[in-house]
């Protein structure tokens, strides 16, 4: 009554996601079934529904995927190594006051040049084990499970 409202409008706006990190999730996420399916496997019950499950969707034979889960663990074991790098840079320039100094700046920058060169190659190893038909299927699959239109080739 007599007082005005401001209304206030939120508008998100969506950073694009390189195609390249579309890979790494499509590969944490293959990882991520191996592990259920190992565990199933230790319990005696079938690990393959899980470990299959993008395989199938994507129609390639098990030869032909097998490239796709060496990836994967290699990727996922390799980005945990720089993980437990950059957390042990960080905590030792924290602990010593010089998190803000350019060397760990350097570092940091090093570290992240390395995860996206990491990446890179497990994508060029996968290219290169399928036919062209078959990267083209898989670059569909995975941006249309994991892109939801946002992601932008570099």
């Amino acid at each position: 009554m007599g007082q005005s409202t401001q209304q206030t409008t939120h508008s998100f706006q969506y950073k694009a996601v390189p195609v390249e990190h579309l890979y790494w999730h499509f590969l944490a996420y293959q990882h991520h079934l191996d592990e259920v399916a190992a565990i199933r496997d230790l319990q005696g019950k079938n690990g393959d529904v899980a470990r299959t499950k993008l395989q199938s969707e994507l129609g390639f034979s098990t030869a032909d995927y097998a490239v796709i889960h060496t990836s994967a663990t290699r990727l996922t074991t390799h980005l945990k190594n720089i993980d437990v790098k950059t957390k042990t840079l960080l905590a030792s320039a924290k602990s010593s006051g010089s998190g803000s100094s350019s060397s760990v700046h350097e570092q940091l920058k090093a570290l992240s040049a390395e995860r996206e060169s990491t990446i890179q190659a497990e994508i060029d190893t996968i290219n290169q084990s399928l036919t062209t038909e078959q990267r083209a299927a898989l670059k569909a699959y995975i941006l249309k499970i994991f892109s939801s239109s946002k992601a932008v080739q570099q």
